[in-house]
């Protein structure tokens, strides 16, 4: 499909939510004079695919069609959920979250409040485009692997400082002495929360799932994230993860990457 942004009866961004309502699996390429950043992003949250300044010349149009039809089929169509698709996976994950602020109340003194107010589902390319977006700050993260019902990984994510912040408040550590215990709470608290979620998604499919041993990192969000796992036969979903301890919201993000074979046998039981 190749859709213009600006219409005279309805904009590329009113085509695109209908499409995606629709649940369109057909490769979306975007003609644009000019675009921002955040409007570039909103077309790939509603299924875009690439992007081509106007007016495009005849060999680039031929060229990005191609580049479409040469990439795996299942790259882009898992991203193009239906909303009650997407309801459903978001319900399982807010079960799994609900589950894993028990657990972590019933380990620390000071009360926990887990939230995911943001959740998309991504291909490789989508992926990629968010990673350019980031600033390379060190980041600290756990990251489980997992497989059986459904193969992957996954990675719970925390700016450094907010690591320090939510570690400080489970622990009530000093700040002389937080060093020593940030790797093993933060260990913890990936294990019990991404746990929570895979559980609740192994539970509502009736799947039985086995984990690998959680490993802590320390780098970029690029690093983090871009590794030989990236192809087009994954499918990510990026969720925006808030904590808050004692009144006080701390950030993180997860990033649950699928063998998208998987996804789609979970999406289809779901539903």
């Amino acid at each position: 499909i190749l859709l213009d942004l600006l219409m005279p009866q309805m904009d590329g961004f009113g085509v695109l939510e209908t499409l995606k309502a629709k649940g369109n699996t057909v490769p979306v390429i975007v003609l644009t004079a000019d675009i921002q950043e955040t409007q570039k992003l909103r077309c790939l949250d509603l299924g875009a695919s690439e992007f081509l300044n106007k007016p495009p010349k005849p060999n680039q149009i031929l060229d990005a069609i191609a580049q479409q039809i040469s990439n795996s089929s299942v790259n882009a169509a898992p991203c193009n959920l239906t909303a009650e698709q997407r309801d459903a996976i978001t319900e399982v994950f807010n079960i799994g979250i609900g589950q894993a602020a028990s657990v972590l109340n019933e380990m620390v003194e000071a009360h926990v409040a887990l939230q995911i107010p943001n959740m998309r589902m991504l291909n490789s390319e989508e992926l990629q485009s968010y990673l350019n977006q980031k600033k390379s700050n060190l980041l600290a993260s756990v990251k489980l692997g997992f497989e059986g019902g459904f193969n992957g990984s996954s990675n719970l994510i925390f700016e450094s400082e907010d690591a320090r912040k939510l570690v400080q408040l489970l622990t009530q550590e000093s700040e002389a002495h937080l060093d020593s215990v940030i790797e093993s709470t933060l260990l913890e608290v990936g294990n019990i929360v991404i746990n929570g979620v895979m559980g609740s998604i192994a539970n509502t499919v009736g799947k039985t799932v086995h984990y690998s041993i959680p490993e802590f990192r320390r780098d970029t969000i690029q690093n983090l994230l871009q590794s030989p796992e990236a192809s087009t036969s994954r499918l990510y979903i990026l969720a925006d993860t808030a904590f808050e301890v004692e009144a006080k919201k701390i950030n993180g993000e997860m990033l649950f990457l699928f063998e998208v074979d998987s996804f789609v046998s979970l999406v289809q039981t779901l539903i």
